[in-house]
């Protein structure tokens, strides 16, 4: 297992997390049933990147070892243990063959039942008009369409980075912009950043 194989090329996304992104072989696609795994590494730090890279390679290579001489069943079995627990990423089976209560609540969905219920809560309206912006910033960074049960760690972690220079929608002149908006702001002022450490569903 040479060092080219277990390092390969790291990518960022739009905020700046790393990521890991690697062609499958033609051996394993069918199992994988996928060309290529796509994984957050939850981190804006090359290194500690590098460090998980080089962990979910790993394992990936050593799956590809083993796949000449044991059977299909034992090979499915460890790439779907690879999938769940390395990975940790969810694979809905045929989605295209579920309707849409089987597939579950998108996250706009979700919002709505949890405004709805909030409603009722016994809050202030200053406090039911704050929870419910901050939440906004949510569906817009995840998107209406995805669906809840499809979130995992990597997507939570990787916003809450996110929100650590991302500035408080709640503060002028922010409130009055709309998510892209504020996506196109540079030089924003660091007192101005939600900190990862505070309470985004409590009041300052």
């Amino acid at each position: 297992m040479s060092a080219n194989q277990l390092i390969p090329s790291l990518n960022t996304n739009s905020y700046g997390v790393y990521y890991l992104r690697f062609r499958v072989s033609k051996r394993l696609r069918r199992f994988f049933d996928k060309e290529y795994i796509s994984k957050s590494l939850s981190t804006k730090d090359y290194k500690k990147a590098k460090v998980k890279a080089m962990v979910y390679r790993s394992r990936y290579l050593e799956l590809l070892e083993v796949s000449d001489w044991i059977d299909d069943s034992t090979l499915k079995s460890k790439v779907d243990d690879y999938i769940k627990n390395t990975l940790k990423l969810i694979t809905p089976d045929k989605l295209e063959t579920q309707s849409k209560q089987d597939l579950g609540l998108n996250i706009k969905e979700a919002f709505a039942l949890y405004d709805k219920w909030y409603k009722k809560q016994n809050v202030s309206e200053h406090q039911y008009k704050l929870v419910i912006k901050r939440l906004g910033t949510a569906i817009n960074y995840f998107g209406e369409s995805k669906l809840v049960r499809e979130l995992t760690t990597d997507d939570i972690e990787e916003y809450i980075d996110f929100l650590t220079t991302y500035p408080n929608p709640l503060k002028s002149p922010y409130k009055s912009m709309s998510f892209k908006e504020i996506l196109k702001l540079t030089n924003v002022p660091s007192k101005d950043f939600i900190s990862s450490s505070m309470n985004f569903l409590t009041e300052n």
